[in-house]
């Protein structure tokens, strides 16, 4: 209800002169890459929600918003952090002396698609993923960010 009164209004819902953290949270995922998070660009966010659902009810918005919810938790997944430690594990067992893998690879020792797992891990910067000449995604090697830059490195991998 926070979030559909605050589509509806149009402005930030504020607890003591401070924008919920959560509040802040979610209007963070439609702010612009590299803009400031303050008070101003939240407020700008807000707006702009509001506009999109502009000449909507009520129970429509609502009806959009409860329909979210439900896709994100059709995806929720309890175990990916244990799928995440498996894929972990394979990598550091198997391919440890190898400079790069592929998701196939990967993909047979064990019993669950590993796609998203890699992306993770990718995203973290614990892997770097190579592409070939048309673009597609070829293979995954190990990654350390040093101040420099990336650089590659023959060391177990480390989820901390």
């Amino acid at each position: 209800m926070k979030y559909l009164v605050m589509i509806c209004r149009g402005h930030v819902p504020l607890w003591h002169k401070r924008v919920n953290r959560d509040v802040r949270k979610f209007l963070q995922y439609f702010l612009p890459g590299g803009a400031k998070v303050n008070h101003a660009s939240l407020r700008e966010v807000a707006r702009n929600l509001h506009l999109v659902f502009k000449g909507q009810t009520a129970d429509d918005i609502y009806d959009v918003l409860a329909f979210c919810l439900l896709q994100a938790a059709r995806r929720y997944d309890p175990h990916y952090t244990d799928k995440v430690r498996n894929v972990v594990g394979t990598i550091n067992a198997y391919f440890s002396r190898r400079s790069q893998f592929t998701e196939d690879a990967i993909r047979g020792y064990l019993d669950h698609d590993c796609g998203s797992h890699l992306r993770l891990l990718v995203r973290r910067g614990y892997l770097v993923q190579t592409f070939g000449e048309d673009g597609q995604p070829v293979a995954f090697a190990r990654c350390v960010r040093p101040a420099g830059g990336l650089e590659f490195v023959r060391r177990p991998l480390i989820l901390t």
